[in-house]
């Protein structure tokens, strides 16, 4: 399934939430701080209900493509073995049927292309759905000031937890290549030692949250390339809030790409948590679980 296919409700989701994106990003740009109280919070419950739908559309794409590939093999099996009189075309014929029969296999375990099973929206989809939503109670958290960034980091770091505890049930974590492994670690060292002496007493949960950020999107690398790209970008927005907590500015004016990082992250990691976006392996580890 692509974008494209979405559903009218998963359609307008996702414009409303560009369009919510967009104005938050103007707004706070310009300075006007009421404008982040009245978009900031609506953002991830918006991306909340694309999700949903967008997954329960893929579901559908699932089952209709499930239901073909029986149909399919069916009549494969029934045309062979009415065209098998001899010996030797019996035995092709079986060599068929049971290669049908492992294909039917194959696409009810697995879907069509990495597709989705029913039992994805009773219980895997939870998780990430969760974590969209821990992220706008941090989204709302970090507007305040104070300790309120703790809570926000908080309540952040608890979305990782989902992301990630959903990036393992749909086996990512045996996908992670050395090289995204290498790439993120000295990402993370090379950001620790920016911001190591200026950070104070926000060191210790600074670390802490990076260690999960930075698994969470090493993780992501191993479910799909949008799912990659979603969590590279969360570690840039982060990265960013990051160097301006400890003073340090690489860029000019780079406090203005923590939102549109975070919002094109968040969205692309809603692609892949819902099924549109397509899986590096046609699997669907959710079956090899309990429901």
């Amino acid at each position: 399934m692509t974008i494209t296919d979405l559903p009218p409700a998963a359609r307008r989701a996702a414009i409303a939430y560009a369009v919510l994106s967009v104005t938050n990003i103007v707004l706070s740009d310009a300075g006007v701080r009421v404008g982040d109280w009245i978009t900031k919070p609506m953002l991830m419950p918006l991306l909340a209900v694309f999700t949903w739908y967008a997954a329960k559309a893929a579901t559908g794409a699932s089952a209709s493509a499930t239901a073909f590939t029986s149909t399919s093999n069916s009549t494969s099996a029934s045309t062979s073995n009415s065209a098998s009189n001899s010996a030797s075309a019996s035995a092709s014929a079986s060599a068929s049927v049971s290669a049908s029969a492992s294909a039917g296999s194959l696409a009810v375990s697995s879907g069509a292309s990495g597709a989705l099973s029913p039992a994805f929206l009773r219980s895997d989809l939870r998780l990430p759905l969760a974590g969209i939503l821990l992220g706008g109670a941090g989204d709302t958290a970090l507007i305040g000031k104070g300790n309120w960034f703790l809570v926000g980091m908080g309540c952040f770091a608890a979305g990782h937890v989902c992301y990630l505890l959903t990036l393992r049930r749909r086996g990512a974590l045996a996908a992670v290549g050395r090289p995204a492994l290498g790439g993120y670690a000295a990402a993370w060292v090379v950001l620790l030692a920016l911001c190591w002496s200026g950070l104070g007493s926000l060191l210790v949960p600074v670390v802490a949250y990076s260690l999960l950020l930075v698994g969470m999107a090493l993780a992501a690398s191993g479910l799909s390339r949008t799912a990659a790209i979603g969590g590279a970008l969360f570690l840039i927005s982060d990265a960013f809030i990051a160097l301006d907590l400890a003073k340090v500015h690489l860029l000019p004016h780079q406090s203005t790409l923590v939102m549109p990082t975070y919002v094109a992250a968040q969205f692309l990691l809603a692609l892949a948590w819902s099924g549109v976006a397509p899986a590096r392996r046609s699997q669907n580890p959710v079956l090899n679980y309990a429901v």
